[in-house]
């Protein structure tokens, strides 16, 4: 027996490692269960869902513990014949505590760790750089060998056999409560913020500061929250603005009693990491159990960008590697610049460029006028146009050009420039090639549900059964993969029409509710009393200012409602699925099974019945983008929309470049300045053109 620990714990007591969670669920009661009591079916469907499942911030969950405490009345969906209930039951969570010293079998030694059973779970692993020290791996018997160094001898102990038994220290978190309150740091949070803290106290920045004050004093103990700027900057630092936890290690709060008090979650969790690959671990959005810090600017290394997705982290490494190949390429023009910088280029005349930017350049300040009986003013009537290089006598008689009197080196400037060509070509081509590889390396660095999902592009309409999804997909992988679980099955359907009502409805809440004058509670089951009290804007501020009148606002909510009801008496087409595996190898192994080519897919051929949706469809399969790439409010936009939209707002692009390409020209044609004031304009303009076609494209 080896036994690994660093606590005084008593290791006898096996019951510590247990421990009782009450959680609150929405449970699914299939139709073909109705018929039985309900507190039995609700039940079964527990045992069915929960057990041998690791719940995030919870513990693994071994069983149900009794009966369910509270049932819910049920609830029914459109297109789904099972009933919902809100239930509240109790799970046995194995779940050790900080420290705890747990005791497995070692099941397999390598040289990157060992793995062990509990008994009732078989991947605990244990990596190298956890083994205790002074320890190493002997190639010959595959095992690890402990050397502790006893003065001036040291006896080795080794492993011996494949049933040897070990123990595991676990790290564990208590949650309690949330607290709004973020109590951040005067020196943690942002220059901007500290910048509006020290402002609000003007009233040219704040005019209602003294008023709030004034309301803050006389009505403390209302329920209407008061203004406040500062709450307005941390909820942004936040929620929306990236954050990392700061602590290095899970916050040690202490737990409290579950009954009669508000759900109290307990979490326990397993971890294996590395301190020196996981130097910023981010938190989520709200994030007020643990301490966090805003992510430094310059101090981020780059690796934890692949917290912000692929794109991000690809980004950046681009961005620095085109950065280095544009340094390299300026190294190696180098003697170029310095040619055109030396009398070699221009001996006598260079005095007469004054601008220090322009003495690095080609341009040439020896200059002369040579006649040129044979040149025409049509010859510099190509673009670009030159016609102050072009003069003629009054009568046309004679023409003249100006011509440059400098040097032009044949071994400069043409073998550097062409020798920094070739270096930047490859430089590209090695990017490319590396960014494919950093691309899977952020990938493997941060996982999410997209290596575990697969997405269904082409559903039958009325497939919106989940439970018929998640049967299809079980028993194609029952033979093909040890582990065929569905945990999940989203189906997403083609309703955009009311996706757009309900955001549209919010946002319209949202703006009333911003209208509300200060002490009058926003309250959406009377709203018509709070329209009352908003005052109507004057004509003047609604015409200069476009200010809303809150009595349309209101029409128009009412109007997006109705909209609403009468579209939730509407069945959906299903138009795409998205199913997630309990593991890598069983999404690996459907797209191996269901892999087929666009011509199969589009003529329904090519696949054997059991690889077919129903027996009939064969299925087109990919794996879906990362969650932070997804344009939630456009997943239901059919392609042909998709497809129309983005061919319409290219055309409309390339017809504004044409414009703006004649404009200049026009301008050109009148003065040079009004062709620089022509191409600021156009440089304004094409940025508010772009953010409105983007608007209407979608994406």
């Amino acid at each position: 027996r080896v036994l690994f620990r660093s606590s005084s714990r008593n290791i006898n007591n096996y019951q510590q490692m247990f421990v009782i969670a009450t959680v609150a669920d929405t449970i699914r009661v299939p139709a073909p269960l109705l018929f039985h009591p309900t507190l039995q079916s609700v039940n079964f469907e527990i045992e069915k869902k929960y057990p041998n499942r690791v719940i995030y911030d919870v513990g693994l969950v071994i069983c149900r513990h009794g009966d369910a405490l509270q049932i819910g009345d049920a609830n029914l969906v459109a297109g789904d014949g099972g009933a919902h209930h809100d239930v509240i039951f109790r799970l046995v969570v194995f779940r050790p505590f900080v420290e705890e010293v747990c005791l497995g079998t070692i099941t397999e030694s390598t040289e990157e760790g060992i793995r062990i059973s509990m008994g009732f779970f078989e991947d605990v692993f244990i990596p190298a750089y956890w083994m205790l020290r002074p320890s190493h791996y002997n190639n010959d018997t595959g095992l690890w060998v402990w050397t502790p160094n006893y003065n001036e001898g040291g006896d080795e102990g080794e492993e011996e056999g494949g049933e040897e038994e070990a123990a595991a220290e676990a790290e564990a978190e208590d949650v309690i409560g949330l607290d709004k309150e973020y109590n951040d740091e005067k020196s943690e949070i942002s220059r901007a913020r500290k910048t509006a803290r020290y402002l609000s106290k003007f009233k040219c920045y704040n005019p209602q500061h003294e008023a709030l004050k004034a309301y803050e004093r006389h009505h403390s103990d209302d329920e209407i929250p008061v203004p406040s700027l500062d709450r307005a900057w941390a909820f942004m630092e936040h929620i929306t603005l990236p954050r990392f936890l700061s602590d290095g290690e899970d916050a040690d709060l202490n737990g409290g009693d579950v009954e009669g008090s508000q759900f109290i979650h307990t979490s326990a969790r397993i971890r294996a990491r590395d301190n020196e690959n996981d130097v910023m671990e981010r938190a989520k959005p709200g994030e007020i159990r643990r301490a966090t810090k805003l992510y430094p600017i310059w101090g981020t290394p780059e690796k934890e960008l692949a917290d912000f997705g692929i794109g991000v982290g690809i980004y950046f490494v681009t961005v620095r590697f085109v950065a280095l190949i544009c340094l390299i390429a300026g190294f190696i023009t180098l003697p170029t610049t310095m040619f055109f910088m030396s009398e070699d280029y221009s001996p006598e005349n260079r005095k007469n460029v004054t601008d220090p930017l322009l003495k690095p350049s080609a341009v040439c300040g020896d200059t002369k006028w040579m006649a040129c009986p044979n040149c025409t003013r049509e010859d510099w009537n190509t673009f670009p146009m030159a016609y102050t290089r072009y003069a003629s006598t009054e009568d046309d008689s004679l023409s003249f050009i100006l011509v440059n009197g400098c040097a032009i080196s044949k071994d400069s400037p043409g073998t550097y420039s062409f020798a920094a060509l070739i270096f930047c070509t490859v430089a590209i081509i090695i990017l490319s090639l590396w960014l494919s590889k950093k691309e899977v390396d952020y990938d493997l660095i941060q996982q999410t549900t997209q290596d575990y999902s697969i997405e269904v592009l082409n559903p039958p309409p009325d497939a919106c059964d989940p439970e018929e999804w998640k049967t299809f997909f079980e028993t194609i992988l029952e033979s093909e993969c040890t582990d065929n679980h569905v945990v999940l099955c989203s189906i997403a359907l083609n309703n955009q029409e009311l996706i757009h009502h309900l955001a549209e409805c919010r946002r319209l809440l949202l703006k009333l509710e911003l209208m509300t004058p200060l002490g009058v509670k926003f309250d959406k089951e009377n709203i018509d009393d709070v329209v009352n009290e908003i005052p109507i804007p004057p004509l003047w501020k609604r015409i200069l200012c476009c200010a809303s009148d809150p009595n349309k606002i209101l029409s128009k909510i009412k109007f997006h409602e109705e909209q609403i009801k009468e579209l939730s008496k509407a069945d959906f087409d299903a138009r795409k699925v998205f199913i997630t595996f309990e593991t890598e190898q069983a999404q690996r192994k459907a797209f191996e099974l269901l892999d087929a080519s666009g011509w199969e897919i589009m003529h329904n051929r090519g696949k054997d019945d059991r690889y077919r949706f129903r027996g009939e469809t064969v299925l087109s399969v990919i794996e879906p983008d990362e969650p932070s790439a997804v344009r939630w409010q456009e997943l239901n936009t059919p392609r042909k929309e998709r497809i129309c939209g983005a061919l319409i707002t290219t055309l409309i692009s390339f017809g504004l470049i044409g414009g703006a390409g004649c404009l200049v020209y026009l301008a050109r044609k009148l003065a040079t300045a009004w062709q620089a004031v022509t191409i600021a304009a156009i440089n304004i303009v094409t940025p508010l053109v772009c953010k409105i076609l983007t608007k209407y494209e979608s994406h």
